[in-house]
């Protein structure tokens, strides 16, 4: 492999958005230690485009197992990332997002948000959500993957999903901590697919979002209720008939539909 040592004097002053190599170089000057709101306003790019640049690099890095160190010795052109123009003359890039054109190219507040890929749309994640949960489910395939089967059922039932809810994502990853997956499962097809008159009442009021129906405090009784087949609330009682006496006052008691007196 070619390699290609760059030095730079430490006093150089970088204009904003920063080139890749300017990016690069003070990703490596700084040893990775900000965040990546941080990289961000400091780069003059957008989250999205910040957080796929540190993760090429990264993965580069390791693929060459090199330390990261105040010496750069990097190849530009085996960084395989989505951004190679979006940050030069102002040019910007769109992004189809859940069906709606959100700019990521430069400026503007929705460059703040994480994405979350599922079922091939990219979903913006609330904004208040840790990174640290973010990171998890995110490389997490088994949280994913509960995220995408709760999903096919909330589009099937014609509801739009706007934003991934930071609720929603504790939820899950306390499921996938916790071995809970195949409750999970069960209780979401259950929930979309099931006659039972709790089922039924959940998607009649819309209580079907991940952080209301597998809660701890819901997901035991939740999966019991899946386990039975089609019931309803209660049944009317057979009314107890009324006794019926003679012209003389005499009890009239039935045997076998043959009255007696």
């Amino acid at each position: 492999m070619q390699t290609i040592t760059l030095c730079i004097p430490i006093t150089l002053t970088m204009s904003k958005p920063m080139s890749q190599v300017d990016a690069c170089y003070h990703y490596q000057c700084t040893q990775g230690q900000l965040t990546v709101n941080k990289y961000a306003d400091e780069w003059g790019w957008s989250y999205y485009q910040t957080d796929m640049f540190i993760r090429s690099i990264m993965t580069w890095h390791d693929l060459c197992n090199i330390n990261i160190n105040n010496n750069i010795n990097t190849n530009i052109n085996n960084i395989n990332t989505d951004i190679n123009t979006s940050v030069t003359n102002n040019n910007t890039n769109t992004k189809n997002i859940n069906n709606n054109n959100i700019n990521i190219g430069g400026g503007g507040s929705n460059n703040n948000y994480n994405y979350l890929s599922l079922l091939d749309t990219d979903y913006p994640v609330e904004q208040s959500t840790q990174d640290g949960l973010y990171v998890y489910v995110r490389n997490n395939p088994h949280c994913i993957l509960l995220l995408e089967y709760w999903l096919s059922g909330y589009i099937a039932s014609g509801n739009t999903l706007e934003i991934v809810l930071a609720k929603d994502l504790g939820v899950v990853s306390s499921l996938v901590r916790g071995g809970n997956m195949d409750k999970a499962k069960q209780i979401i097809d259950w929930l979309w697919n099931s006659d039972h008159y709790r089922a039924r009442y959940l998607r009649e009021n819309k209580i079907v979002m991940l952080s209301s129906l597998l809660n701890k405090s819901v997901l035991l009784s939740n999966y019991e209720y899946s386990k039975q087949s089609t019931i309803t609330p209660s049944k009317t009682p057979t009314p107890t008939p009324l006794p019926t006496f003679d012209s003389q006052g005499n009890l009239i008691t039935t045997t076998n539909n043959v009255e007696k007196f």
